[in-house]
Parts: structure tokens; sequence; C-alpha cells
């Protein structure tokens, strides 16, 4: 299967960043979903990506940007949670338990 468009969910990272630059310079679009447009700059200079701000945690928005890919990576992640009274936080669980179901 040739990958043409990609979706990487949480890929305005370190490991996003150079997942999109690989996709890229191999001519694929990739369509980044990113909570803040303004801090991925220098993923906008990618000739083949896209950054959309959009609420990965919003099912109807997920669906919409899933549309016309052939493939998905989720990169989201969250290293630290607040919420102390829980195994892992509600951060946590959004982002590594609910997101991926």
């Amino acid at each position: 299967m040739e990958l043409k468009n990609v979706l990487l969910i949480g890929g305005s990272g370190f490991v996003g960043g150079w997942i999109a630059s690989c996709l890229s310079q191999r001519g694929v679009r990739v369509t980044i979903a990113t909570r803040h447009r303004d801090n991925t700059k220098k993923l906008i200079m990618l000739p083949t990506v896209d950054m959309v701000e959009a609420n990965v945690h919003d099912a109807g928005a997920l669906v919409a940007l899933m549309q016309d890919q052939d493939a998905v990576i989720n990169l989201v992640g969250v290293l630290h949670d607040n919420d102390s009274r829980l195994p892992y936080g509600k951060g946590f669980a959004a982002a590594h338990v609910d997101l991926p179901r």
C-alpha cells in the first residue's frame, strides 16, 4: 500500500517532527493535528505538511481529520498529571486510554 496522506495526532513534538520530516521528504502529504498552531512554526515550513488546530478528544473533529487519510499515527503523550488520587490522572487517561479507543 502506498501512503499518500498521513495524519499525525500529537505530531508537533520531537518525535512527530522527525516523522513528519521523513514523510515529507518522500512526498507524503502530512496533516498534523495540534492544539496550538502557533507553536509549530518549524513544521509549517515542510513542503507537504499541513498544521490543523483541532481537539482530538472531540470524536467529530477526529472523524473529520481522518477523512481521506491512508494512515493515522497517534503520538499523543502525557508525561505528568496533577491528579495524585488515581494511579494516573484524567489527562493521562484521556490521552492514553480514551483516545486510542
